[in-house]
């Protein structure tokens, strides 16, 4: 899995996601002070992520050709899993 280093986000409730990832806490904090100038009446947070997750499970399956729903596959019947690139 790829080391990935820790960011900080600037959120606004009243406007919706962050869009801009802050490498550092200081340019984060600065650009919600900036914000908030520009703002006023809304509320910014500074968020710093901690964690990661993801799913890196990937499944590919071969399909039967059209009409073969019910009937074994050709490589099924001769032993051609090699030829088809089956594992």
């Amino acid at each position: 899995m790829m080391e990935e280093e820790e960011f900080w986000v600037v959120w606004c409730p009243q406007t919706g996601h962050p869009t801009v990832k802050h490498m550092t806490r200081q340019e984060a904090v600065a650009e919600s002070e900036r914000l908030a100038r520009k703002h006023p009446g809304c509320v910014f947070y500074v968020l710093q992520a901690v964690s990661v997750s993801s799913a890196v499970r990937v499944e590919t399956r071969p399909l039967l050709p059209a009409g073969m729903k019910n009937q074994i596959p050709l490589w099924e019947n001769v032993g051609m899993r090699e030829n088809v690139g089956m594992p």
